[in-house]
């Protein structure tokens, strides 16, 4: 729609969910993000470690949700444009994998644009997931205060929460 030109990378119909899917669980775990990432010879370390990576086609929308302990410089563009293309059949899953094991800098791979791209929350080192956690494919972060579909979080539960009249307690994703 031309509501969202400003708000969402309009494409085709050609792309194909099920690919997106599972380029998005390749990229679970700790990977170093050097090819999906804008290099700068000042960043030594980018390496990211992915806890939820997601397609999912809501209200009639594509959208890719992922939640990581850091990003680098225009990752989440690389990767998203990067995954669209492989579905798309313009880029390989096998070149696509191969740029996770054997990361290079400055590598010709698609960037999707910025518009459309939401930053839900922040979650700062004392509030880091424990490690018995990170290592199961889809994360509940119930302890966290936050939805397991969206990533979307409250504040520490209290009575305001619970009233009809306030705006807070509901993920509007999954009305959790």
């Amino acid at each position: 729609s031309i509501l969202y030109r400003n708000q969402a990378w309009l494409k085709n119909d050609s792309i194909d969910i099920k690919i997106l899917n599972q380029l998005a669980a390749y990229i679970i775990g700790e990977h170093d993000f050097l090819s999906f990432s804008k290099y700068n010879p000042e960043i030594k370390n980018t390496r990211s470690y992915i806890y939820y990576s997601r397609w999912k086609i809501e209200k009639k929308m594509l959208t890719y949700k992922i939640c990581a302990n850091r990003f680098i410089h225009h990752m989440i563009r690389y990767l998203v444009g990067t995954m669209v293309a492989v579905s798309e059949g313009r880029f390989s899953i096998k070149h696509f994998k191969s740029l996770l094991h054997e990361p290079q800098k400055n590598v010709q791979i698609h960037k999707a644009p910025s518009c459309g791209l939401q930053l839900l929350y922040v979650e700062y080192e004392n509030q880091t997931i424990p490690a018995k956690i990170r290592k199961k494919e889809k994360i509940v972060f119930s302890s966290k205060f936050a939805c397991p579909e969206s990533c979307f979080t409250i504040e520490e539960i209290e009575p305001r929460l619970f009233s009809f009249n306030s705006p807070y307690g509901a993920c509007v994703e999954c009305d959790g």
